[in-house]
């Protein structure tokens, strides 16, 4: 697992609580990075794949690493809409290219033979 240092995985939270819900609160400690796509904060609400109804867990990335930390020890453990939520750094398995080394060696030397 490949720890991800500006964003937070917060769990524990209503069903219905929005990504305009998070945005308000989270962001009163920091600044939320903005989607380059979509120009949103970088929310991710978890949804049930059957019913699309919020799991209450969602990964919100800010701007600065620090804000992330602060915002585990600031938010960790407190009230958010009658829940007390849980906020920790989040993590992502490590990709791994198709293959794994067999791409990565066939890369090199694509790039050697064009040397």
């Amino acid at each position: 697992m490949e720890t991800q240092i500006d964003t937070v995985f917060v769990k524990n939270f209503g069903t219905e609580v929005t990504e305009e819900d998070l945005n308000a609160h989270f962001g009163a400690i920091g600044i939320l990075k903005k989607d380059k796509r979509t120009q949103k904060p970088k929310i991710w609400i978890y949804k049930d794949k059957e019913t699309g109804a919020g799991k209450g867990e969602a990964t919100i990335t800010y701007e600065d690493p620090e804000a992330a930390n602060a915002a585990i020890t600031w938010f960790g453990g407190k009230d958010f809409k009658g829940f007390t939520i849980s906020v920790e750094l989040a993590e992502r398995k490590a990709w791994v290219p198709p293959g794994g080394k067999k791409i990565w060696w066939t890369w090199t030397r694509w790039i050697w033979w064009w040397r």
